[in-house]
């Protein structure tokens, strides 16, 4: 018996849904990974209604072949679990099935299940801890803790995400997992993954931000490298935890002590650290620069050759207060462009710039070097006046120039931004790359 005319619809439908689920099984009893990542666009454009059908038909064989380590059945669950309901889910896949897959050690099937968590499916359950224990866990697998820690975010970051906020702020199994994630280097940087990543959204016990146990660090530079970039992103997310993190602070600025293994490895991002510091707390950095003589040993005596990463970092405004002296001895060169370039962004530290006070100290720069300076000055109104006085140098830039692609964007860029000056005419022609006539501007 066949269907006809406007039942057309339902018999491609019906044939299209046995086909996928027939093609979705032998994949997956046959572990034929590239069939499975080719059929992922076809279940991907299906009706919610149709992906629930074939999700409860294949979740045997799913689960089969999860079990057996085929990440891509992964990929073919959440693909058929998304967007659908927590009612209809559970249909298939009750809460103790998750939970019981979630701790079975099988990192493909634990990946698989965190995608599918949701809020309204961990609030009232034991999925919320289950999570935490596998990002707490020091041996599991990389792809297991990517998982947890997306899982988490998004749990987090819901908009209906209140009861799974309470319960991580007030459950003690989930703050007992928390707490000791703080005692080890490796699960420690997996915390503070989670409390950046969340920052903005939700606080946790403000304990949990802490990381006083410097010591657990110090025989671990890269460890004690990324702690430090952590407290300098948490500082640039929320200032307001440099105040409640005043020890810490303090701490973490005495690591500028000298100390050979260290040095190679943190200075870097210690300075970093202070750019952040003076900018959203700048009194507290002036305290501690006084009191440990930061400024001094870095910017004046040039100890450890900081300084200029101190003055390419710290806050103009910040600078321009403690340090105009130190600005006015530096010269313009490749080492120091990093320096011109932050500070000609601030007229007052600008101004100090002995560099710019030469049209040839820009000239004599290497291509690149030229253009990026060229085009941080010409970002700012005082910046592009003084390109303007040097009528050679904008001259010299405007002649027909064969350059490689990338040279040549950045000097369009440059030239784009002349077409509001004088020399409006000649970059227009320049642009069109047509050798412009020698014409004498009077600015």
């Amino acid at each position: 018996m066949h269907i006809y005319s406007y039942h057309g619809n339902t018999v491609a439908t019906t044939h299209t849904k046995m086909t996928l689920f027939e093609e979705c099984k032998t994949a997956l009893e046959t572990d034929d990974t590239k069939a499975l990542d080719s059929l992922q666009l076809q279940l991907a454009l299906q009706s919610n209604e149709t992906k629930l059908e074939l999700l409860s038909n294949l979740m045997p064989y799913i689960e089969t072949s999860l079990r057996q380590g085929v990440d891509e059945s992964s990929e073919l669950l959440q693909t058929l679990a998304h967007d659908q309901s927590f009612d209809e889910l559970a249909k298939i896949i009750p809460v103790e099935a998750i939970h019981e897959g979630l701790i079975s050690g099988l990192a493909a099937l634990q990946q698989a299940l965190l995608s599918l968590l949701r809020q309204d499916l961990v609030a009232q359950t034991e999925l919320l801890y289950d999570a935490l224990v596998l990002l707490a866990d020091p041996d599991s697998p990389v792809g297991v803790v990517s998982a947890a820690h997306t899982a988490l975010v998004g749990l987090v970051k819901s908009a209906d995400s209140q009861l799974v906020q309470r319960r991580l702020t007030s459950d003690p199994a989930c703050l007992k997992v928390l707490r000791a994630m703080k005692t080890e280097v490796v699960t420690a940087s997996r915390l503070q993954g989670l409390l950046l990543d969340t920052v903005s959204e939700f606080r946790f016990p403000s304990y949990l931000y802490d990381t006083s146990d410097f010591d657990m660090y110090r025989d671990d530079p890269l460890a004690l490298y990324v702690l430090i970039e952590y407290y300098t992103n948490l500082f640039r997310a929320d200032a307001s935890f440099i105040q409640t993190l005043s020890g810490t602070v303090k701490h973490l600025m005495s690591l500028f002590e000298p100390d050979e293994l260290l040095n190679s490895l943190i200075d870097s991002v210690l300075v970093q650290l202070t750019g952040v510091l003076s900018t959203e707390d700048p009194d507290t950095v002036w305290q501690l620069d006084t009191e440990l003589k930061l400024g001094k040993r870095f910017i004046v005596d040039k100890e450890r050759g900081l300084d200029y990463e101190f003055l390419a970092n710290l806050d103009p405004e910040y600078i321009k207060e403690h340090y105009s002296d130190a600005v006015r001895t530096v010269p313009l060169k490749v080492e120091t462009l990093e320096v011109y370039v932050h500070l000609s962004s601030y007229q007052p530290t600008f101004v100090l710039l002995q560099g710019l006070e030469s049209s040839s100290t820009i000239a004599n720069l290497p291509f690149m070097a030229r253009y990026t300076l060229l085009l941080a000055l010409s970002e700012t109104e005082w910046g592009m006046q003084r390109l303007l006085s040097f009528p050679s140098l904008i001259d010299s830039e405007l002649e027909l120039q064969d350059l490689n692609p990338e040279s040549a964007q950045f000097r369009d860029l440059f030239l784009q931004r002349l077409l509001s000056t004088p020399w409006k005419g000649r970059a227009e022609t320049a642009l069109n790359g047509e050798k412009a006539p020698q014409i004498e501007m009077q600015l």
